[in-house]
């Protein structure tokens, strides 16, 4: 059940990546952010490769971008009046500059996937305090909630906290060694939750601290009672998995994944785990494998159950048809035919019927089989995923890989004059390894923790790009497609 949840969210993105999926839509959640601000990370980490990236003027644009689309939204909870969203859109674009450098707690409530309220608590000296406190009065008094000697908080649209249990705390952050901290409620009551059985989640919470010239993640996903923790013991395809490597995957204790609602596809065909890798010469290249002991079988009814899935979807686009394919007497694959053949996704079996195999772009053959070291990184038990990469090379090939599936649905790419490329490709060449580990810590808890450059994955910071350059930011859509 622990591993399921992460199959689960993987099913999530991919529907409304590709395929603008409104599985997103929310009764309702609160995200619950603590920043110690941008001085207190120069103070106390001189090193640290996430701060002196932070300089560059490329991702000092995005910010920028961001604050504006931001203080935009924000506005725009509290008058219709285009005069008034502007002038209070103006101030909010700087009170946020500020509060970024200072610190500050923030919580803010979507609803069905749109921004429906914002409490923001900013740590600030006194002089900035009253600043902000004559400012805000000028223009709209009423999003005014109160002010100390040195905070000073402001509350738009809905009611988006219990203001008794609301404080900052992102002036003590330091003193615990941490940058931040994100806390995520109501995940339960979204659509895609209730459709894949992740009722059971309760919340999420995440914090952010310095490890050297790295960032460390450490969090806790919570379900409302305890579930399953029985896993099954890794069975690896060490012959499928060839040098040189740039990122490597491993997941198990899928088969409790269960897909509510969805009739084209049957729990039967569900592996119990999942390993996906992808090349060092080629970074694109990216493979999967699944176990199954008569994998030549499960063939045909995968791709049975996708083709009915995708297929009128892919017509509607006008983007091809998967189509089954007979390699060799007795071994079918399915393709994805009429888009670019060097991009040729399939999926097929191994030579040996153990595994299910499947992904973009040709296989590469030839090189040694990846050092046993790598694999020795799930010995433990209570492992449930595991991911490494090099993320300067999956920044580069998730970032095509996306150009591509945005050409082949005739969609506009993000090029470098837009503000996220141009900071991807700014701190792309300083990004290393990424390790993610999650297992279980108890029977209601998974436990997260990754240590990076930067804190995020290839694929996340492009889809963080995305979702940023969209003309809904700050809604929750991050469709490609």
């Amino acid at each position: 059940m622990h591993a399921s949840i992460l199959l689960r969210i993987f099913f999530w993105i991919f529907s409304l990546v590709f395929f603008q999926s409104n599985f997103a839509r929310a009764e309702r959640i609160t995200v619950t952010i603590d920043w110690s601000g941008v001085r207190n990370l120069k103070t106390v980490s001189t090193s640290n490769i996430c701060v002196s990236l932070g300089e560059k003027r490329e991702v000092k644009r995005v910010w920028e971008e961001v604050s504006k689309k931001l203080s935009q939204s924000i506005a725009s909870l509290t008058t219709s009046n285009p005069d008034s969203v502007s002038s209070l859109a103006e101030r909010l674009d700087l009170f946020l500059t500020e509060a970024m450098e200072h610190g500050f707690t923030s919580q803010v409530t979507f609803t069905n996937q749109q921004l429906a309220g914002v409490i923001i608590l900013a740590q600030l000296p006194v002089s900035r305090v009253e600043h902000w406190d004559r400012t805000f009065r000028k223009v709209s008094s009423s999003v005014i909630n109160s002010h100390q000697r040195t905070s000073f908080t402001l509350e738009f649209g809905e009611n988006a906290a219990n203001r008794s249990q609301f404080g900052g705390q992102g002036s003590g952050l330091i003193q615990q060694g941490l940058w931040g901290r994100i806390v995520f409620d109501g995940l339960n009551t979204t659509r895609i939750a209730k459709k894949l059985g992740l009722n059971l989640l309760s919340n999420a919470e995440f914090t952010i601290e310095p490890r050297g010239e790295n960032v460390r993640l450490d969090g806790n996903i919570v379900f409302s009672k305890p579930v399953s923790t029985r896993v099954e013991p890794w069975a690896i395809p060490t012959n499928l998995i060839r040098e040189p490597l740039a990122s490597f995957t491993a997941i198990r204790g899928l088969t409790a994944f269960s897909l509510d609602d969805e009739p084209h596809i049957s729990q039967e065909l569900l592996p119990e785990q999942l390993y996906v890798w992808s090349g060092g010469t080629i970074p694109v290249q990216t493979l999967f494998a699944a176990p199954y002991s008569r994998s030549d079988r499960i063939v045909p009814k995968i791709s049975a159950a996708l083709m009915r899935k995708f297929n009128p979807q892919l017509a509607n686009a006008g983007a091809g048809t998967l189509i089954i394919r007979t390699n060799i007497p007795n071994q079918q694959s399915l393709r994805w035919n009429g888009i670019p053949p060097f991009v040729a996704p399939f999926l097929t079996s191994s030579q040996d019927n153990l595994f299910l195999v499947g992904g973009v772009y040709p296989s590469w053959e030839g090189g040694p089989p990846a050092p046993s070291e790598m694999f020795n990184q799930l010995s433990k038990t209570n492992l449930v995923y595991y991911d490494w990469e090099i993320t300067a090379q999956r920044v580069v090939a998730y970032r095509n890989i996306f150009n591509i599936f945005r050409h082949i649905f005739e969609r506009p790419r993000l090029g470098t004059d837009t503000a996220s490329i141009a900071a991807l490709e700014a701190i792309t060449p300083h990004l290393g390894n990424t390790v993610t580990e999650v297992t279980f810590s108890s029977e209601q808890t998974l436990r997260f923790i990754r240590q990076g450059p930067i804190g995020l994955t290839g694929f996340e910071l492009n889809l963080l790009a995305h979702w940023i350059e969209s003309s809904r930011f700050p809604e929750l859509d991050i469709t490609l497609y």
